[in-house]
């Protein structure tokens, strides 16, 4: 990841909206995440596209958007920006977007699965929930409009995500093998 993209961002904790930005494919899991949103009544931009997006927008009620993925980065890095917290309803191997929001210093409530579990610290980056279901969703998005985040805590823990710091990491790792050859 590039967070050369994300260095300037500016932090703010007056978001109004959670976010989803993924391929719109039933796998996501982003059907979940509009029942529930749907339940709650709580605001949800989702932006991207898919095989899906049809079936998504018929089941979304009014307090769901859905926005064009062609987005500029500046675009994209505003909506980052101005989120309460993203939403990750599916299971992914890592998982960039996660990384992407807590980049700028936003929290993720995420499926307890795959990458989500390396990349968000419970309570500090983010939230959990245990099932792939509504009712599991919804409790989680409760316990979290609870609690405060620090965005520079967030921050924080991915920049070893940051494509520097991994170039770094990857050559000491080469020239320390190399040394060992000699």
């Amino acid at each position: 990841m590039d967070t050369n993209l994300f260095k300037g961002a500016k932090y703010s904790n007056k978001a109004d909206y959670f976010l989803i930005v993924s391929r719109l494919v039933s796998y996501k899991g982003i059907n979940l995440a509009i029942e529930a949103f749907n339940t709650l009544g709580w605001p949800l931009i989702i932006i991207g596209s898919g095989r899906e997006k049809k079936d998504l927008q018929n089941i979304a009620k009014s307090n769901i958007t859905f926005i064009t993925p062609h987005l500029t980065d500046s675009d994209l890095l505003t909506y980052y920006q101005n989120c309460r917290a993203l939403i990750f309803p599916g299971s992914e191997d890592l998982g960039l977007t996660p990384i992407e929001a807590q980049a700028v210093g936003k929290p993720v409530i995420a499926l307890r699965s795959g990458g989500t579990l390396e990349t968000i610290k419970e309570g500090i980056s983010g939230e959990f929930f245990d099932h792939p279901n509504i009712e599991s969703l919804i409790q989680t998005l409760r316990l979290f409009d609870k609690k405060d985040y620090n965005s520079i805590n967030i921050r924080k823990g991915v920049l070893k995500f940051d494509k520097e710091i991994f170039k770094k990491a990857f050559k000491n790792i080469v020239y320390t093998q190399l040394a060992k050859l000699d």
